[in-house]
């Protein structure tokens, strides 16, 4: 995908935030009942905060100075929700508005940002816990970006073992599935939504241990992919699927898969689930390029 498609597609989820934007509360508004949320009072409105959330990342790396202040807003709005420290992917827009824009942040979303942080990697702790309790083991890739960035964020150690832990479980789980020769349950946006995950700790987490296990991860998941593009074809993946335009960021356009996918993104309120796709930086693990380049 080149770049002027790229940054095509991420305007195109700014027009659609623009046109849903309530002045009136300083969120999206959007008429799905399905998105409603829960507000701290207990009553139910149609304010979706994570959608609103994205919104706002989107402007920020749009970079356009004028659009700063509507995401500083916005993004101080969702964080001071307290229901949204069970939901994981709320504290992985969190460690990236931190990560990716830090230094065009007001001071005080800053220390709304830093709190938000510590709350998720404690109550995703709080999570694992209690799953263990149940004798169930369970690894939220969202919760496990969002432990890594605290814990080096905030230095503290616990967050950061316990983000290891967490990936190193994943990757036992591959490990297993691999051994016992059982294809590893494929589904589409799963997959797609765990490889952003894995770019993403790629992308912006330090800790040796962690890249290397994203690393292997990512090789794992692009062969499966790739395998079942081998095997059935680019019709096995909608063109408006996360997992679709994932496959086209990194293959060239001059690939033939690319032009067959004709990726396009979807319309309505899920496109905005989009944007980590759009913005982080995803590439081919080499060993997955040289088979395919051989192949």
């Amino acid at each position: 995908m080149t770049e002027c498609i790229r940054y095509g597609h991420l305007c195109s989820l700014i027009e659609f935030g623009d046109c849903h934007f309530d002045p009136a509360t300083g969120l999206l508004r959007l008429p799905s009942v399905e998105i409603t949320q829960i507000t701290n009072t207990g009553s139910k409105q149609a304010f979706p905060l994570l959608e609103s959330a994205w919104y706002a990342f989107a402007l920020l790396e749009l970079a356009e100075r004028p659009r700063m202040g509507r995401a500083d807003a916005i993004l101080q709005r969702v964080f001071k929700c307290k229901n949204i420290f069970i939901d994981g992917r709320f504290g992985m827009v969190a460690a990236l508005v931190w990560l990716r824009h830090r230094n065009r942040l007001s001071i005080s979303l800053i220390e709304i940002l830093r709190n938000s942080l510590e709350f998720f990697g404690d109550e995703a702790i709080r999570r694992h816990h209690a799953a263990i309790g149940f004798r169930s083991v369970s690894a939220d890739m969202e919760d496990i970006f969002s432990l890594l960035a605290a814990g080096e964020l905030l230095l503290r150690d616990d967050l950061l073992s316990q983000g290891r832990t967490l990936l190193s479980f994943v990757s036992k789980q591959e490990l297993g599935y691999m051994m016992t020769g059982m294809s590893s349950p494929f589904n589409g946006n799963a997959t797609a939504s765990s490889v952003i995950v894995l770019h993403a700790i790629e992308n912006h987490i330090r800790d040796v241990q962690a890249k290397k296990m994203a690393s292997e991860l990512l090789a794992q998941h692009w062969h499966i992919i790739f395998q079942k593009l081998r095997l059935h074809g680019p019709d096995i993946f909608p063109p408006n699927d996360l997992i679709a335009l994932l496959i086209v960021r990194v293959l060239d356009d001059k690939e033939e898969v690319t032009h067959d996918l004709d990726f396009q993104l979807p319309s309505g309120v899920h496109m905005l689930s989009f944007i980590h796709a759009l913005v982080l930086g995803i590439h081919l693990p080499t060993c997955i390029r040289m088979m395919q380049t051989a192949g």
